[in-house]
């Protein structure tokens, strides 16, 4: 696959990518899952991470990936772009790791990466 500039898109890497960060968004409010990432390894970086994968997925798997996943993925990025510095849910304190697993948007934005990763296929924890 070739993505818009002519360069080779690795789609396995991409979605293998998302898939770990959305694993450690959704360890935030289950820590059943198993991520190769974490969050305590800060929010910021799993944002700004969460944010170039889901640009990829968009920009060069959009054909490919289902609407409801899509959506799904859409509520995350607008939730973590409105805890953003300048965003209307932005305060001081709300990327601290400490108090996330508290926090009413880490916990809508670990519930819905839970949404994304059954949508992807990831079985259902016990």
């Amino acid at each position: 696959m070739v993505n818009k500039h002519g360069g080779e898109v690795d789609r396995g890497w991409i979605l293998t990518s998302l898939r770990e960060v959305l694993e450690a968004f959704a360890s935030i409010v289950d820590p059943a899952f198993d991520s190769r990432r974490s969050y305590a390894d800060g929010l910021d970086e799993l944002a700004l991470d969460f944010d170039n994968f889901h640009s990829a997925v968009v920009g060069n798997l959009g054909a490919e990936i289902d609407l409801r996943l899509r959506g799904i993925l859409q509520e995350i990025n607008d939730r973590l772009s409105a805890m953003s510095l300048g965003g209307r849910l932005f305060r001081e304190g709300l990327w601290d790791v400490d108090g996330c697993q508290r926090d009413e948007n880490w916990i809508f934005v670990g519930r819905t990466a839970r949404k994304a990763l059954l949508s992807m296929g990831r079985p259902p924890l016990p």
